[in-house]
């Protein structure tokens, strides 16, 4: 099949067979699941992330408007009392904008209704040395074609409005503070005539999500085909390295830094699963658990189990011993990956932390996430830390844990990495 042929095969089911997929939506996991394939087909080995997105791109401009619109009537009805808090949610909606635009989490990402999304990557790799990475990304989720997106027209008074809002937001926080010391009529006037392109955002936002999905390979399929396509040619010719990656409507928000890492951690992974051979993590996992019941001092492991099959494997491993192969593999595994893995119950770094990030925990929550696929639960656990959770970490100069923990653990970006995946309030990444 022609590499053309190819691009219109996948065009096709993504567009047609499937259809529409919206954000954190089952269409949008199916066509997940189709591009896994495709990359199995070719014996690659995808990675799929599980991780919480905005279930609408709409909803920041939706919820930011309207608090503003309700603290304006709060404003123009309440009195004193309605000055004041009309000033706090201002202010509030200011500041989670401002932080937004920083790529930092912020309150408004916490009240924005979520679900779970995914993104699948794929390293293809060359025949002969490797002399450059490229990394290609196609979208697999399907906008709306909402009125701002109709014709450049629109998209320039949109822009415009957006612009004409944040300016109103700031004017409006100005008089709501005056009007809580001195009260003038005129100015109560003003902030109607201000909150004019804040209601025509609001009621193109809220309209966007009811507006139907773009058709045909505009809704983001000929993107996403074509790193399908190009995965299939590059795992034939292999001419060069490249790790092709489709991903959901969040974007990556981790510093450079810290995906440079990310991105070390990946080719070596690949590189570990071409040396061994490895298909699965089953054999990395049974001779873990032989390696603990090597010890004299070990009589019992006990492991997760997610079903039958696992109890069965795990049976047949009974008072078995690591044998020279397992031991080697497990030793290169140490050598080359050893520092991306946080020994989760050590406690030697987290003394060492100006905030008193819990370390342990947090990477014992990201391991049921990456490692047992126990994503809602993970999530769950580490939503329910009530403070210090690990989004210091990637904006973190000092790396305190890093230079505390006795094994050369990259503790700081994995720290980043993990609250980048656990975190509820975070659509990204992704």
């Amino acid at each position: 099949m022609s590499t053309i042929d190819s691009l219109r095969k996948h065009v096709h089911h993504l567009s047609v067979d499937i259809g529409p997929r919206g954000s954190t939506t089952p269409e949008e996991k199916r066509a997940a699941a189709y591009a896994e394939d495709i990359y199995k087909g070719l014996d690659l080995t995808p990675i799929t992330e599980i991780f919480a997105g905005a279930k609408s791109a709409w909803s920041p401009f939706t919820i930011s408007t309207f608090l503003v619109l309700v603290a304006e009537i709060v404003f123009l009805f309440g009195g004193l009392y309605g000055a004041v808090i009309a000033s706090l949610v201002t202010a509030f909606v200011l500041a989670s904008l401002i932080l937004e635009l920083s790529f930092k989490s912020n309150p408004l990402r916490w009240i924005l209704p979520k679900g779970l999304s995914q993104n699948v990557s794929v390293a293809v790799e060359p025949a002969s040395e490797i002399k450059q990475t490229i990394v290609i990304v196609g979208h697999i989720d399907t906008h709306r074609t909402p009125i701002s997106h109709r014709s450049l027209r629109w998209f320039s008074i949109f822009n415009r409005l957006t612009t004409l809002t944040f300016v109103s937001a700031i004017l409006l926080l100005l008089i709501f503070g005056v009007q809580i010391f001195i009260a003038f009529e005129i100015l109560r006037l003003i902030t109607i005539i201000l909150c004019i392109p804040v209601l025509a955002i609001f009621l193109m936002a809220i309209s966007a999500d009811f507006t139907p999905y773009s058709f045909g390979a505009n809704d983001n399929a000929s993107g996403a085909a074509l790193t399908m396509a190009l995965a299939e040619k590059l795992a034939k010719e292999q001419k060069l390295f490249c790790k092709i990656a489709l991903m959901g409507s969040a974007d990556a928000k981790a510093n450079a830094e810290i995906m440079e890492e990310y991105k070390v951690l990946i080719d070596k992974g690949q590189e570990f699963i071409k040396k061994y051979g490895l298909t699965s993590h089953d054999k990395i996992r049974d001779a873990a658990i032989k390696f603990c019941l090597s010890n004299p001092d070990v009589h019992s492991v006990c492991p997760t189990l997610n079903s039958f099959e696992d109890l069965e494997a795990f049976t047949a491993l009974s008072g078995t011993r690591l044998d020279a192969e397992g031991n080697a593999m497990l030793a290169d595994y140490e050598s080359g990956l050893g520092r991306y893995y946080c020994r989760h119950a050590c406690g030697h770094c987290e003394g060492s932390c100006p905030q008193g990030i819990p370390v342990n925990t947090i990477m014992r929550y990201f391991h049921y996430f990456a490692a047992q696929g126990r994503e809602k639960y993970a999530m769950e656990k580490y939503s329910a830390l009530s403070r210090n959770r690990a989004d210091f970490c990637a904006d973190c100069t000092e790396s305190s844990c890093e230079k505390a923990c006795p094994y050369g653990v990259l503790t700081r970006p994995l720290l980043a990495v993990a609250h980048h995946n656990l975190s509820f309030d975070n659509p990204l990444y992704t």
